[in-house]
């Protein structure tokens, strides 16, 4: 890549090298130690009165990004799946989509909470939010994104090569669900025809009984997963 191509490229994110620098602290924090969002944007007010506070050429008057959400924006960074406004009374999970005024088609809940301001500079600006939300990825395209990676087509391979020593339960597949389960035409789905020219997947499903800030149950934020 030319060298001038990468310096413009890096501008677009803020053209001061030393906002970058913390815009990227704040990136891989969440990204690698899963930092939260509020204490991001705690390191970005921060920074942004630190350098207000300088003199000579670290004042600058571009604004600071102030939250996590504004600098993954500016790094074009997206999330892998799609947050769905959801009925807090029957979890009635809706398109992305719909208008604020919507009610629950199954409970005629209302699924957004009362309208609220929030003030800046020049206007009051009034904004409706869902009262619960669930993020969503579709098993397909959570499988596009683990197919990209170099060597998962061989990883998920490897168990038809495996030795399986009857009566032993290391894994998955040694379990009776795995060598019985039928295919549409009533063959062995993991052991029949075409077997060897497919991939053949099993998944698990996580279940979470409990809420880890309001429960003491499951203080990991899971109680268990079952595979089917």
């Amino acid at each position: 890549v030319d060298a001038s191509k990468a310096l413009t490229a890096r501008d677009h994110f803020h053209p001061r090298w030393y906002i970058r620098c913390v815009m990227y602290l704040v990136a891989f924090l969440h990204t690698k130690h899963r930092v939260t969002f509020r204490a991001a944007a705690l390191i970005l007010i921060c920074a942004s009165f630190l350098f207000t506070c300088f003199v000579g050429n670290m004042v600058d008057p571009i604004k600071v990004p102030e939250t996590l959400k504004t600098v993954f924006s500016r790094f074009e960074i997206k999330d892998n799946f799609v947050v769905n406004p959801t009925c807090f009374r029957c979890h009635y999970v809706l398109e992305p989509d719909v208008v604020s005024d919507t009610f629950c088609p199954e409970c005629n809940a209302e699924v957004f909470g009362a309208a609220w301001q929030t003030a800046d500079n020049t206007a009051r600006v009034q904004k409706r939010k869902p009262q619960l939300v669930s993020p969503v990825q579709l098993l397909s395209e959570g499988l596009k994104d683990f197919f990209r990676r170099p060597g998962m087509v061989a990883a998920v391979n490897s168990w038809k090569h495996r030795t399986v020593v009857e009566g032993e339960l290391k894994c998955m597949q040694d379990a009776a669900v795995w060598k019985t389960i039928k295919d549409a035409n009533g063959h062995s789905f993991f052991f029949g025809p075409g077997v060897d020219e497919e991939i053949r997947l099993g998944v698990s499903f996580s279940l979470d009984w409990y809420a880890r800030s309001k429960s003491s149950f499951a203080s990991s934020g899971s109680s268990g997963a079952m595979s089917f």
